[in-house]
């Protein structure tokens, strides 16, 4: 939902606005039935990694046995949530612990043990702190123009060098397979920490008691599996370089649609390994390659006919090279009572933060190709696709004809189906 709230930090410094409100709930991972159910504002970036730099906890013996809310808290990482003193404390529980220093102190609480505390000069050589505070800030001239701010028509985004090196990463890497299907590599950032194991995390998902959802979740992977979306993985193979491959964790969401309900499954690329480093955590940043939605809705209301389609499963419609599905394993079993097996995926999955970038490209690319023999439809793909979906128009039926017929053309040469 909408909301405008100022964020400020120390001395009163304005440090952005926020951009929405969400309601958030939040579980314990060791009690499903343990749930904080609040709203929190959305941003951006919350502050700097925590810890400053990662630290050995083996002098800390009286944390030993207690299970830690967070058991990488002296490894380096992004804070998700930052929670105001009305929800922190309804959250603490009875109990403290304490070195013999008297820290850090472990407090408990319904999510487990939460560290914190400081730690000696000689575990960290440096350290930084910020303080931030959110208020609401009632000024109506600060609001109008806020407001005036928002309806602005965005500025052209200028790209980073990190961006402008993944887009000539796919520009140099990108192959057509003999179908016509993009072949893609992931953008790598060799610099970053190695991964580590991953197996362990990726086999601890249980489905829910329910066989309804047992069974649609049984349906959507063997889909994926009998349309060549992913492939078993030879017993010989299953005990890859850990740092080389990735096991990703998967979960599934059920969407009421209509009289129906489905359901999707999603994969993800966020969960840490043992070293403390994801998949998400090596892939560089990508640029947003979208059309701006604001011009696209805009544009849309200017034609007096219109068209509206989505891309069927466009991220799976693009293909991971084969160099690269390692990173994309998960285990799948679609009963207890049979062992568990290893696949890879091998098409771009929702869930790795360069996916977008990656499948919304190659829907360009198979664009750019035909820029001199439908130079109208080229145009419609490249800058009126907004994600998956397309909205567009002409000026008279019998143009928006000709052009839904080329677009399907340049688009089903590629692997990419239009539906609705």
């Amino acid at each position: 939902m909408n909301a405008t709230v100022e964020v400020t930090g120390v001395n009163g410094e304005a440090v952005g606005t926020i951009a929405g409100m969400v309601r958030l709930m939040i579980s314990s991972r060791f009690d499903e039935k343990v749930k904080l159910a609040t709203q929190a504002y959305v941003m951006g970036k919350l502050t700097a990694t925590l810890p400053c730099q990662q630290f050995s906890a083996s002098n800390m013996p009286h944390l030993e046995g207690l299970k830690l809310a967070d058991p990488q808290f002296n490894k380096p990482s992004s804070v998700d949530v930052i929670m105001g003193a009305d929800v922190f404390l309804s959250i603490l529980q009875a109990g403290q612990v304490k070195g013999h220093n008297g820290i850090p102190v472990a407090q408990r609480s319904i999510f487990g043990w939460m560290v914190a505390g400081r730690i000696s000069k000689q575990r960290c050589t440096h350290a930084h702190h910020k303080a931030v505070n959110l208020h609401q800030d009632v000024s109506i001239d600060r609001t109008l123009r806020l407001f005036w701010e928002e309806q602005e028509l965005p500025n052209s985004k200028l790209w980073t060098e990190e961006e402008k090196g993944v887009i000539e990463h796919f520009n140099s890497t990108v192959t057509r397979s003999k179908e016509g299907r993009f072949i893609v590599r992931l953008p790598l950032d060799d610099s970053k920490l190695k991964l580590g194991g991953s197996l362990t995390a990726a086999t601890k998902r249980r489905f829910q008691r329910d066989a309804n959802f047992k069974q649609r979740y049984v349906s959507f992977m063997n889909e994926y599996r009998k349309l060549g979306h992913m492939e078993l993985i030879p017993e010989a193979e299953t005990d890859p370089d850990c740092t080389q491959s990735y096991y990703l964790p998967h979960h599934g969401i059920a969407k009421e649609d209509g009289l129906t309900t489905k359901l999707r499954v999603f994969f993800d690329g966020s969960r840490a390994t043992t070293s403390g480093v994801a998949l998400n955590d090596i892939l560089l940043d990508a640029p947003n390659v979208n059309a701006d939605l604001f011009e696209a809705l805009l544009r849309f209301r200017s034609y007096p006919v219109v068209f509206a389609a989505d891309v069927e499963k466009m991220y799976r419609q693009v293909l991971l090279h084969s160099e690269d599905t390692d990173y994309q394993r998960i285990v799948w079993r679609d009963s207890s009572d049979k062992p568990i097996q290893h696949f890879r995926l091998l098409t771009v999955t929702y869930g790795l933060k360069n996916s977008g970038f990656l499948a919304m490209s190659a829907l360009k690319k198979a664009a750019e190709a035909y820029e001199q023999q439908y130079p109208t439809a080229t145009e419609r793909i490249k800058y009126h696709t907004y994600v998956d979906d397309l909205t567009s128009g002409a000026e008279s039926e019998e143009e928006a004809i000709q052009l839904i017929q080329q677009i399907n053309e340049i688009l089903h040469r590629a692997g990419f189906v239009l539906r609705k």
